[in-house]
């Protein structure tokens, strides 16, 4: 019925960001730098977590001052070229955006980020120009 339907659309949106990336937290982080030089540069560092650092974000993903924790951004490597690196590395919210909604796009999910955009009332904010 209608609730199964809305389950699966959540969670290919949680898929599509990252969010159930089947990445099991609590291993040892093992990356290889070579292939994932944003990840692997500040303010990521993902090549110096530790077990310990990676167990703790199933119960907090901020800083012990409250600031989110981008180190959690190593569990979900499919965003590097995206979120990880436009956004946060580089500040370049444009073409960040643009690769996101082609990123939702491709997953499915368009619709459903778009109306998660405008019941949150994102799409009316006169702030955003792009």
């Amino acid at each position: 019925g209608r609730n199964e339907v809305d389950a699966r659309a959540r969670e290919r949106l949680l898929e599509a960001r990252g969010l159930g990336s089947g990445r099991e937290v609590g291993h040892p982080w093992d990356i290889d730098c070579a292939e994932h030089e944003t990840l692997c540069a500040a303010p990521f560092n993902c090549q110096n977590l530790t077990s310990e650092q990676v167990k703790s974000w199933k119960t907090r993903v901020a800083t012990a001052d409250g600031h989110s924790d981008l180190r959690t951004w190593c569990n979900a490597v499919e965003h590097e070229n995206g979120i990880a690196k436009l956004c946060i590395a580089k500040h370049d919210l444009k073409s960040n955006a643009q690769v996101t909604y082609d990123m939702q796009v491709k997953a499915g999910v368009g619709e459903l980020d778009g109306s998660y955009c405008f019941l949150e009332g994102y799409c009316v904010d006169t702030e955003v120009t792009y």
